[in-house]
């Protein structure tokens, strides 16, 4: 029987390269406001030391309205090549034989939705007889509505 020989560094190396390429590439987030923050966020988080995490995405909103559309281009044309990256690695990944998962928010979003549905409760007949309302005392009024 063949056994094949144990893989050197290097071709163990290139197998983990094909391994990442077979996973399924991430959606870049925030848009262009997204890059601003993932740029600028060390120099936020150092002046808002000492303060909540919010704090840095409070900071940041602030910062990103204070600029102009000027000066705000560079990071939406970031982002843009970011999303055709994402594209073209989204394709390969697909032409390659991969499968598209939905991300953790999508899931999470499905997931409330089923439990909002409630798997005890079924779905109400409309033509189902409808309960007397006031419980018994509702039934004696409606038995002797006119007596009284």
């Amino acid at each position: 029987a063949f056994v094949p020989p144990p893989l050197s560094p290097r071709r163990s190396l290139l197998c983990s390269f094909v391994a990442m390429a077979l996973e399924q590439p991430k959606r870049p987030a925030g848009g262009a406001y997204g890059s601003f923050l993932a740029e600028k966020r060390p120099e936020f988080t150092k002046q808002c030391a000492g303060q909540p995490i919010s704090a840095v995405t409070k900071l940041a909103g602030v910062e990103w309205k204070k600029l102009t559309a000027a000066q705000k281009e560079p990071y939406e044309k970031k982002y843009q090549e970011a999303k055709v990256k994402f594209d073209k690695d989204m394709a390969a990944f697909l032409a390659g034989g991969g499968e598209k998962q939905k991300g953790a928010a999508a899931l999470r979003t499905e997931k409330r939705k089923a439990k909002d549905g409630k798997p005890g409760k079924s779905a109400r007949d409309p033509n189902a007889p409808k309960k007397p309302v006031g419980g018994a005392f509702g039934v004696f009024l409606s038995e002797n509505r006119e007596k009284i």
